[in-house]
């Protein structure tokens, strides 16, 4: 299955797949972006993990500086080996080493301080930058914990690769899931709508606010599934979306449908005479015997009838006795 941005793309790279190996032997972005931490696994915090991460850093940063460090060493013992062979005299050959010494020496304090200046506020804002990511890591973990809604990633088969624990509700192991595409759960495949959302997956589109049966381990499900197609560069590698389960509420439409439709037998069939009007006196409903007892036709059962229709149309018949039609009217409605 399918939700429109990069936004969306971090959100749902940080929710549950499975992964056995715990997150410290995993690589940076799979440590920082995981869709589940395993509490009982012997990664450390994300905190220790950012740590370390700087800490990395900064070691091959000083690394850097002592291989230049060397390379200097190099070409200052390279310079005394060729002075030492110059035809001067030993105070010329004395001064020659000094001068090269002393350049050397100062190309290493330039590169140890332009490194400094760089990649020291480089290592800042990138710790800084992976603390705000755990943190909004941690925000988004808390929404999705209470949420009715589970997230769900497919690749470019339409298998399922990622599920959050959101889907617990209707009964299912994420796990049981992965491997296994939606249209296998689905307990109605003709249906018009779904060959439809069928279509539309085939075709690499976007689809929104499909109600789908689905057989759950709780029985047959109504759910709700909205989802977005993903790519990297041109490819094609399959689907990121959210459902959530909207059975209780397409049980309580049809009992109201069930309700209405009774209702409305009940006052199609009553003997007396019933009509309903709004504060506006137009007509809401009426039954048949309502117009068979007054005398009107059929059309004036119909929704948004005006008060004065009816009154107009006794007044041009008679039932007022004689006199000037459109002001009995008037005088009736203003009554």
């Amino acid at each position: 299955m399918q939700a429109d941005n990069a936004g969306l793309t971090d959100l749902f790279r940080r929710f549950r797949g499975p992964r056995p190996a715990p997150l410290v032997n995993q690589s940076l972005t799979e440590g920082l972006i995981g869709w589940r931490i395993d509490p009982e696994s012997a990664a450390p915090p994300m905190s220790d993990k950012v740590a370390l991460i700087i800490r990395g850093f900064e070691s091959r940063y000083l690394a850097a500086l002592l291989l230049v460090g060397a390379a200097c060493a190099a070409g200052f013992l390279a310079l005394y080996l060729l002075t030492a062979g110059h035809e001067a005299t030993a105070a010329d050959a004395a001064q020659l080493r000094l001068f090269y010494g002393v350049l050397w020496c100062a190309i290493v304090v330039l590169v140890s301080l332009v490194g400094l200046l760089i990649f020291r506020p480089m290592a800042r804002n990138m710790e800084g930058a992976l603390n705000e990511l755990t943190r909004e890591r941690e925000r988004f973990a808390d929404l999705a914990a209470v949420s009715t809604d589970w997230f769900w990633e497919t690749d470019a088969e339409h298998r399922f690769t990622k599920i959050s624990d959101g889907i617990l509700k209707i009964g299912f192991e994420p796990i049981e899931l992965i491997g296994r595409r939606h249209v296998d759960t689905a307990a109605q495949p003709q249906d018009p709508a779904f060959r439809s959302h069928l279509a539309d997956i085939v075709g690499r589109r976007e689809f929104r606010n499909l109600v789908w049966l689905c057989r759950t381990p709780q029985g047959l499900r109504w759910l709700r599934s909205s989802g977005k197609p993903i790519y990297e560069g041109h490819r094609f590698v399959g689907y990121r979306g959210t459902s959530t389960d909207v059975t209780p509420a397409i049980d309580s439409d049809r009992q109201l449908a069930e309700k209405t439709r009774l209702l409305e037998l009940t006052f199609a069939n009553m003997r007396q005479g019933v009509s309903v009007v709004d504060r506006d006196l137009r007509m809401v409903s009426c039954n048949a015997r309502f117009l068979e007892l007054l005398g009107f036709p059929p059309e004036f059962g119909e929704p948004n009838k005006r008060f004065d229709e009816f009154i107009r149309y006794n007044a041009l018949r008679g039932e007022y006795g004689p006199g000037d039609a459109a002001a009995q009217v008037e005088e009736r409605v203003v009554l």
